[in-house]
């Protein structure tokens, strides 16, 4: 294969070749006359021919350079509209945030209307995935930090806690004044697999309280996190849920804490990202306001 030569010679040629001369080569791509000259010596020396005729009222391509022009100037015309259209697309899609499902309904959401009252012209799509998408798919990801292995732009934002939580009226019905009470209540329980092995329980739970439960009968296990909270706000049960994904239950009075004891997750939530994402319009707004959040989370703990 033979070897191109330098990419910016070629630049500059075809510039030369479109104005006219050196000196309004010159003026377009704001570097001197003489760097133009000197690109132009770079490319003939890497070629081995003589492309432009130098003269004292400017230059005029050769023969050969006329033809050569011609054939770049097409490939500089195709990086163009290359650019033109990925910046197009990339805008026009505007920003996508992709998240496990309940971090994105719990979590974002909330937050995210003032976000966009500060940046209304930012288009922005949430979308809510169990599965870690491509990461061509978006701009920014919120997952487990486990998950994140294939995803070479990656942040640490916080690490979320288990807390029983319930309905007010669960709690008319009875008072809870130790961990030990909650087990004369129906505990609503999570299966965390695949994204914990082992995947925390109430047994783990009550084992970090400081109560010895052994076989817990009186529990309902959901494969989704939002079925077991919204079964607690509907007063069927003791969720044991995630701190940060229940701040505006709790903030609402929807749900209440009856003991403050917090199981820590295995691990922590991440923040991951595209090298292209920055190229859209406040991605790195939206990056910062992301980690804000997160700072907030972890400054409640």
């Amino acid at each position: 294969m033979v070897d191109l030569p330098p990419l910016r010679a070629l630049q500059v040629f075809e510039a030369v070749g479109r104005c006219g001369g050196m000196t309004k080569a010159a003026q377009e791509l704001g570097v001197s006359p003489g760097a133009i000259s000197q690109q132009i010596k770079n490319l003939e020396d890497a070629l081995g021919l003589q492309l432009i005729v130098r003269k004292p009222g400017g230059a005029t391509l050769t023969a050969l350079g006329a033809g050569y022009h011609q054939e770049v100037s097409a490939c500089i015309q195709g990086f163009r509209k290359a650019h033109r259209a990925i910046i197009a697309q990339a805008q026009g899609r505007g920003v996508v945030i992709s998240a496990l499902p309940l971090v994105a309904a719990r979590w974002l959401s909330p937050a995210i209307f003032d976000f966009q009252q500060e940046h209304p012209d930012t288009p922005i799509r949430i979308e809510g995935s169990l599965v870690e998408p491509d990461s061509g798919s978006f701009d920014f990801r919120v997952t487990y930090a486990d998950r994140a292995r294939r995803l070479e732009r990656v942040a640490t934002l916080f690490t979320d806690s288990l807390v029983p939580v319930c309905s007010p009226k669960l709690l008319s019905t009875r008072s809870v004044r130790s961990p030990a009470d909650l087990l004369g209540f129906r505990l609503l329980g999570i299966d965390w697999r695949p994204f914990f092995s082992p995947p925390p329980s109430w047994q783990s739970w009550f084992a970090y309280a400081g109560v010895t439960s052994g076989a817990i009968a009186n529990t309902l296990v959901f494969s989704h996190s939002s079925l077991a909270i919204e079964a607690a706000i509907d007063g069927r049960g003791v969720a044991l849920a995630q701190l940060a994904l229940i701040a505006e239950d709790l903030r609402s009075g929807r749900l209440v804490r009856p003991c403050e004891q917090a199981l820590e997750l295995p691990a922590p939530y991440v923040l991951a990202w595209n090298g292209s994402a920055f190229a859209k319009n406040d991605a790195r707004e939206i990056h910062r306001w992301i980690t804000r959040l997160a700072s907030r989370r972890r400054s409640r703990r």
